[in-house]
């Protein structure tokens, strides 16, 4: 298997550092000392699809194989 990334996961990747730096970045620190995540930024998780990214898209889901999963929450 090829572990490089491609121009489609650097896309991917660019927009999920996108995601968390406007959705998900404030606060950031704060939540991590407390050990809490709100459900409005779960929420706006599942809106951005990093719930199911690795669901089929005949499901509804993302349809992404493992590394393109990896490449998105390595972005987060």
């Amino acid at each position: 298997m090829n572990f490089e990334w491609t121009d489609d996961h650097l896309r991917l990747r660019r927009g999920a550092v996108e995601f968390a730096r406007a959705r998900l970045a404030d606060g950031v620190m704060e939540r991590d000392r407390e050990g809490s995540f709100p459900r409005g930024l779960w929420d706006a998780c599942a809106e951005f699809g990093l719930h199911g990214l690795l669901v089929p898209a005949e499901w509804s889901g993302g349809g992404q194989d493992l590394l393109s999963a990896v490449v998105v929450l390595e972005g987060i």
